[in-house]
């Protein structure tokens, strides 16, 4: 499904979108730290695909993904 929603989102992805995701992810600078993570990539093409079905789909199943 995600491949789909991918596929259906390639043309309507923002560079300026994908970059700042991409920097809001940053490692540990030690042990005691911990890492940033920002998970909002698959929401992001799921909402860039535009699809009923496939937004429905990951909307029910949210928790398990």
């Amino acid at each position: 499904m995600e491949s789909r929603a991918l596929d259906l989102a390639w043309g309507k992805l923002l560079d300026i979108d994908l970059q700042e995701m991409y920097d809001g992810n940053k490692p540990a600078e030690s042990e005691e730290n911990t890492a940033t993570i920002d998970n909002r990539l698959h929401a992001y093409i799921v909402e860039k695909a535009d699809d009923y079905y496939i937004t429905d789909f990951f909307y029910r199943s949210r928790t398990f993904f």
